[in-house]
């Protein structure tokens, strides 16, 4: 069953909102790698929130 496009956007909207607190708990312990994966998976979502739902002042 295919998911209506709201609940879809605030799927997306919370794993991007994570990652950002994900990458500061890395930073702050000091895995500077796990960091950067981190923040590629989080511009990885800005990515998918722009093309699949238009441009947006959160990033």
């Amino acid at each position: 069953m295919k998911q209506s496009k709201e609940n879809s956007y605030q799927e997306i909207i919370y794993v991007h909102d994570t990652l950002l607190k994900l990458r500061h708990i890395a930073q702050t312990n000091q895995y500077p790698m796990l960091a950067y994966f981190i923040e590629m998976a989080w511009v990885e979502a800005s990515d998918v929130l722009r093309t699949q739902f238009g441009p947006s002042t959160r990033n």
